[in-house]
């Protein structure tokens, strides 16, 4: 597998949640969105958490409300039975993941094997690199090594959030919800595939 491989499987799940808050090691899940793309099929999908309470920052942010989680929300176990489902054993993408899907998404799942670091790509990294001109080499092949790598240095003035890398690479937004799980996850998948053909088009001409 090359290094281009490595960090663009053709096949994928695109992973975004939403939480009760930024800290990752007491949080709360209450939304998980994936899109899978699969044989250049790509399907949609999002799920509820119950089992929290959601603080009002976090409703007015997302429109979430406790009675929405309690009405139409699944356990922490069946969500996490849901995610391993509509993931199988796909490499996961996500926006910042290594540093909070991933970590969160680990502890809300007790950990399996399934939710190893190493299975996830980052779409954060991806567009950090590419605006800072910081491509892939041979040895390159391990995502995560290289995109810690590139989340650690500091660039100032260069914004790496969701919708400002999505803006900035032409990908529509202007009718989707903000700040809803399944939401989030297509603009992730949208953005994977767009860094992916920037990556590619870098690699053919260097």
């Amino acid at each position: 597998m090359g290094a281009l491989d490595q960090h663009f499987p053709a096949d994928y799940a695109a992973v975004d949640i939403e939480t009760t808050g930024l800290d990752v090691a007491t949080c709360h899940v209450i939304e998980i969105g994936v899109v899978t793309c699969v044989n250049g099929r790509v399907a949609t999908a999002s799920i509820l958490v119950k089992g929290a309470t959601v603080p009002q920052e976090v409703v007015s942010l997302t429109g979430i409300t406790d009675e929405m989680l309690e009405q139409e929300g699944v356990s922490p176990g069946n969500a996490i039975l849901w995610l391993m489902g509509r993931t199988g054993n796909l490499p996961l993408v996500g926006h910042n993941c290594l540093k909070y899907d991933a970590p969160i998404i680990a502890r809300f799942s007790g950990e399996p094997v399934e939710y190893a670091i190493d299975r996830w790509r980052d779409t954060m990294a991806l567009f950090k690199g590419l605006k800072m001109g910081y491509y892939f080499r041979d040895e390159d092949t391990s995502h995560v090594k290289w995109a810690n790598g590139v989340l650690d240095q500091r660039v100032y003035g260069l914004k790496t959030n969701l919708r400002l890398a999505c803006e900035e690479l032409g990908i529509e937004r202007e009718k989707t919800v903000q700040h809803r799980a399944g939401t989030d996850a297509a603009l992730t998948q949208k953005l994977f595939e767009k860094l992916r053909a920037k990556y590619t088009t870098n690699a053919n001409t260097n």
